[in-house]
């Protein structure tokens, strides 16, 4: 196998000889290395190492996406599934003492509120008494 090695200035100008390497002059640019490439099994390596690492990125987007998405998931499922019941709001009502007082199984108080609001057709959380609102039937 003959090796040769890019070289700059002078030294392209006269071949000098160190151990049993020489130096080549090659016209129109650098030389080139003539040796083998990685061998089949390093080269196998690199491909499963890539494919382990795109396997464990897919693994940990997909958890990732159902750890988030299961919060909508379940307040979905209360939208469409909880049995509702028609209240009367009294004063000193807001829509978290409602939510506090008919809880949705498997939603936070805050989320009631939302659930509230979605069933009423509120924007604002605005209430007043006197207001007839939908919440959860109570089990």
């Amino acid at each position: 196998m003959m090796t040769t090695y890019p070289v700059n200035g002078s030294l392209a100008l006269k071949p000098r000889v160190y151990g049993n390497q020489s130096f080549t002059v090659i016209d129109g640019g650098s030389a080139r290395v003539d040796a083998k490439g990685p061998s089949f099994m390093a080269q196998l390596h690199q491909r499963c190492a890539l494919i382990m690492v795109g396997l464990f990125a897919f693994v940990l987007l997909a958890g990732a996406y159902m750890v988030l998405d299961a919060p909508a998931q379940a307040y979905q499922a209360a939208y469409e599934s909880t049995e509702l019941q028609a209240v009367t709001v009294s004063a000193g009502d807001s829509l978290w003492s409602l939510a506090e007082s008919y809880p949705v199984a498997g939603v936070s108080t805050k989320e009631v509120t939302h659930l509230i609001e979605d069933w009423n057709n509120l924007s604002g959380g605005l209430i007043q008494p006197g207001d007839t609102l939908l919440v959860a039937a109570h089990s």
